[in-house]
């Protein structure tokens, strides 16, 4: 059985969530969902049995505290002995980082999806695919894209 205590000394709720546990719904740390998050000064009691051993992952589910850092790595150990054995085992936890506010990113996605996208087609792309097929495939090429509001990149 695990017990996870988790004090929220942040001035907004806060949540945790934990990805590919098995755990009931009111453990899984979604606000609004499956309970009502943590509010700032409480503490909620995360209990659940532990059913798998493995690498798993959890972050905030409330705002962006994602996107600011709050996420972090879950090893649980097999009861019984590992039939793989490693002199060293290192966990690597990749992220988007920004400097940028995330509410500032958010509100620049809602008006152009693709605003980080500095790898936008050329009109020297364009002639390269007229030489290498046709006007018209080119053109075809670029409105189905169009079609999906989308960019090849």
């Amino acid at each position: 059985d695990v017990t996870i205590r988790v004090t929220n000394k942040l001035s907004v709720p806060s949540s945790i969530h934990w990805h590919g546990i098995i755990l009931p719904y009111q453990m899984d740390g979604v606000p609004g969902i499956s309970f009502k998050g943590i509010m700032p000064g409480e503490t909620f009691v995360y209990k659940f049995k532990l059913q798998q051993s493995g690498t798993y992952w959890y972050h905030s589910h409330s705002g962006f505290q994602e996107m600011t850092g709050m996420y972090g790595a879950l090893i649980i150990e097999p009861r019984e002995k590992d039939i793989i054995s490693a002199d060293n085992e290192h966990v690597i936890q990749l992220s988007d980082w920004t400097d940028d506010d995330p509410m500032d990113l958010f509100r620049k996605l809602k008006v152009q999806s693709d605003v980080f996208n500095f790898n936008q087609p050329t009109v020297p792309e364009f002639f390269d695919d007229v030489s290498n097929s046709s006007v018209s495939n080119a053109l075809q090429r670029r409105e189905m894209w169009n079609k999906m509001r989308m960019n090849p990149t």
